[in-house]
């Protein structure tokens, strides 16, 4: 069980990892999320001001 954790945090990284250096993607702070909407309010509302 323990590979199979090791390999899949693997894969979750470097999807991350490729959406933040070449899909244009920011890694946002956990802490800034509103868990009642699901959002980071500050980010969403940047990007609705910036399109």
């Amino acid at each position: 069980m323990q590979d199979t954790l090791l390999k899949e945090r693997n894969f979750e990284e470097a999807i991350e990892n490729f959406l933040i250096t070449k899909g244009g993607y920011e890694k946002g702070n956990p802490e800034h999320l509103n868990r009642a909407t699901a959002l980071d309010e500050d980010t969403f509302l940047r990007f609705i001001k910036n399109t």
